[in-house]
């Protein structure tokens, strides 16, 4: 590299487990409506798996509670997905939302990963930009409010 960082011509392309990355990558760019969709099955999928915690799975060597761990974990990069796209409209702006709305109120969330905070940070930028006030509620929302 030329002491800018850019790659000189006589450097050879990344290896091919590289180039393998980056395909997939590349591949499993989705709209947010997906990513949305994907989030919801394995947040779904958390939930069911942990009404059994114990309930041990030899094919996967792992119990419920393990399990519905690897979910939320799943779900949690959906979210990061979701969230790193600046919101171009107010729907992508929605689905930013109802993922936090939705974690918050999750147990030990917040302790567990970042995610959520990385999410509201999002969602508080993309409303600025399109000029939406977002503001807490004291309570569930209601027609009064």
């Amino acid at each position: 590299m030329n002491h800018n960082g850019v790659p000189s011509a006589d450097e050879t392309l990344p290896e091919d487990g590289e180039m393998r990355l980056y395909a997939r990558a590349y591949k499993a760019c989705k709209p947010v409506d997906d990513l949305l969709a994907t989030w919801q099955v394995h947040h779904a999928h958390a939930a069911l798996l942990e009404r059994k915690p114990d309930r041990f799975h030899p094919e996967y060597g792992l119990n419920q509670h393990q399990l519905a761990a690897g979910a939320r974990i799943a779900a949690e990069r959906m979210a990061l997905l979701i969230a790193e796209a600046p919101a171009t409209e107010r729907v992508a702006l929605a689905h930013k939302i109802h993922v936090f709305e939705t974690m918050i109120v999750q147990p030990g969330r917040n302790e567990a990963s970042n995610v959520l905070v990385m999410v509201e940070a999002a969602m508080k930028e993309d409303a600025a930009r399109l000029g939406i006030l977002l503001m807490p509620l004291d309570a569930a929302f209601a027609r009064t409010q």
